[in-house]
């Protein structure tokens, strides 16, 4: 049984009956038990000219990539994301917390007053009610490596967050454990330390690695205006011709190298949207994760882009399911998405 946790208060209500299952009283306690989230933000957007992203876009605080990097350096722990609201905080904001945490696989630390009770506690069973997602694997053909500490935690940290807000879906391994790599098309090993034999052994084979300055490679090259890029065996390694310092030009190389082609799922106006998608371990079922932090429907229409089809569509959300008609697109499909005030999922099957 997972463990759903919430922030000890006096007048915190009867827990009997909800999906809450462990009161935190101290940080201290709650470190015994998970992974923290490090400065954790109140999910939602910045739309300052100072917070803003290099595209103008407003910048959206959200957690879920901090929950993905705390699973990859601790799997055997839950991932917590401890923060708490502010004075002012919107009531669809608390839903947003539920969903920021869960839906990439962590819970959020509670904490509601008897005003938001009753949406926290329906959006925590929801998550509760679909666990089996828990066990669906992050879909896409990229994955990032890092240690995911020291000099290499700011780094590794933004190129998730920024791969994420460009939906560009990604898979996450540890440089300790480096696993199964069967699919995936390009590796970026995020470090300040030379790319490991296993990756270029793998690179060799048919992949592309994406590696720091600190790599060295034999073999033949053609250049690039930030990469020296070295041909070997079936594949290629590109070699990065400096430190890496900004985490958004990774990011946008990162897409460039691997190329849309490539790409799993595709949005269209996504606005402040967030997604995560994800697929069984046999392929037939898949949930694609949708979280607005906007709190509010897209002025335009959004359609989510997927690369594979699926006959069978179901939009849930925490007030209701909703049977939906997937359109064929190329090798896979479109989904009109209606407009959506903090979160959906789409349950897909073939």
């Amino acid at each position: 049984m997972s463990i759903t946790p919430i922030r000890w208060q006096k007048d915190l209500p009867p827990l009997e009956g909800s999906p809450f299952n462990f009161q935190v009283k101290s940080v201290d306690e709650a470190r015994k038990r998970a992974s923290l989230t490090k400065n954790a933000r109140w999910p939602g957007i910045r739309a300052t000219a100072q917070s803003s992203g290099p595209t103008g876009v407003p910048w959206v605080d959200w957690n879920g990539w901090q929950v993905r990097m705390m699973l990859a350096r601790d799997p055997a722990k839950p991932a917590w994301v401890d923060v708490v609201p502010p004075a002012n905080a919107r009531s669809a904001s608390f839903e947003a917390a539920v969903a920021d945490a869960a839906a990439f696989g962590g819970r959020w630390i509670a904490s509601a007053s008897k005003a938001e009770w009753p949406q926290v506690t329906k959006a925590a069973a929801f998550f509760d009610a679909h666990s089996a997602w828990d066990s669906y694997q992050p879909a896409g053909v990229l994955a990032i490596v890092s240690d995911f500490a020291g000099p290499n935690e700011f780094l590794s940290g933004e190129v998730l967050n920024l791969l994420a807000r460009r939906h560009l879906a990604y898979q996450v391994q540890h440089s300790s454990r480096i696993g199964d790599l069967k699919g995936i098309k390009a590796v970026l090993y995020v470090s300040r330390e030379a790319a490991p034999k296993q990756l270029l052994e793998w690179a060799a084979g048919g992949g592309l690695l994406l590696a720091p300055f600190a790599t060295s490679v034999k073999g033949s090259t053609e250049d690039d205006e930030r990469w020296t890029i070295h041909s070997t065996g079936k594949g290629k390694v590109a070699v990065a011709k400096k430190q890496w310092g900004d985490p958004y030009s990774l990011a946008v190389d990162t897409h460039l190298m691997l190329g849309r082609k490539h790409d799993v799922i595709r949005m269209w106006n996504p606005g402040s949207l967030n997604t995560f998608y994800k697929q069984s371990a046999d392929g037939s079922k898949a949930v694609v994760h949708l979280i607005n932090y906007a709190f509010r429907g897209a002025a335009h229409e959004v359609t989510v882009g997927l690369s594979e089809k699926y006959s069978t569509v179901t939009m849930h959300t925490f007030s209701g399911s909703t049977p939906m008609k997937p359109v064929l697109a190329g090798p896979g499909i479109e989904l009109q998405i209606p407009p959506l005030e903090v979160y959906a999922a789409l349950e897909l099957s073939k």
